[in-house]
């Protein structure tokens, strides 16, 4: 007997909200976005789930929007994914492997236009 249904729902259950809103490709990625949301969210607050971001937008939108556009695409991510992959971009900095970084991110990084929502309000 199939449980396709159960399966399918089993994991839903188990998404994240980060994973949700912002999809990362392996499961330790995930759950590090997952822990860094819930730190981020005690400091900041909960994430705002009535809005659309552009993380949620279909892959080929967003891929357009990165490519054309990667400050909008930022600036319309979840508060959570901002801090998070601006702090990635910092560890890489430091690290001096920034080089391994997408080129519009790195670009977007080098002009400081990763602003993060809590900045903006001042």
């Amino acid at each position: 007997m199939s449980n396709d249904g159960q399966d399918a729902a089993e994991n839903n259950e188990s998404q994240t909200l980060a994973e949700m809103l912002f999809y990362l490709d392996t499961p330790a990625k995930r759950r590090q976005l997952e822990e860094y949301r819930i730190e981020f969210e005690e400091v900041f607050g909960p994430t705002d789930l009535t809005r659309r971001y552009t993380s949620t937008w279909p892959p080929a939108q967003q891929e357009w929007l990165i490519r054309y556009d990667a400050k909008r695409w930022f600036d319309g991510l979840p508060p959570f994914a901002k801090a998070f992959l601006r702090a990635k971009m910092e560890i890489a900095a430091r690290k001096g492997t920034l080089d391994n970084m997408p080129d519009n991110l790195l670009r977007l990084y080098m002009s400081r236009g990763m602003i993060l929502d809590h900045e903006v309000r001042g």
